[in-house]
């Protein structure tokens, strides 16, 4: 039996960190997965290739190396009855103050581990996912401690 995968090029990706940037769908990274990858870059000019497996496709077939775990959480939050003075709902002039802290707490991520990917591009990335995310919020579901700006 044949593993089944797909691939797409990434178009944002590619666009913002300047080369070709796709991502591989598959169960696992077998080394039929792992040489169909690898063909199917060659043949779209494709730089990274983003793959999201589980544990037990870790053994690294065909040259692919490990550079981030991801580990899904769950909590049911439930309203707080009080709050705290120093927690206050989110405002657009604490984004800067976030950004510092993040840009400096958070080298973490899979494109900061990834040698291929350029620090700097990273920090702008890393910018503008929060600010998109932050960007959604309703006012009281983003809080800030004050003080931060």
């Amino acid at each position: 039996m044949t593993d089944v995968c797909t691939f797409e090029v990434l178009p944002w990706d590619s666009e913002f960190f300047g080369f070709r940037v796709g991502r591989l769908y598959a169960e696992s990274l077998t080394p039929e997965v792992a040489a169909e990858a690898k063909q199917w870059c060659h043949d779209n000019d494709i730089s990274c290739l983003y793959f999201l497996g589980t544990v037990e496709s870790m053994d690294k077939p065909g040259g692919f190396y490990f550079v981030d775990e991801r580990v899904t959480c769950r909590w049911d939050a439930r309203p707080v009855e009080k709050t705290s003075p120093s927690v206050r709902p989110f405002e657009p002039a604490d984004l800067a103050a976030l950004q510092d802290i993040a840009r400096s707490s958070h080298r973490d991520t899979r494109f900061y581990r990834d040698p291929e990917f350029d620090r700097g591009r990273c920090d702008v990335r890393a910018d503008r996912g929060r600010a998109a995310g932050l960007a959604g919020f309703e006012p009281c579901a983003a809080e800030c401690f004050t003080g931060l700006a």
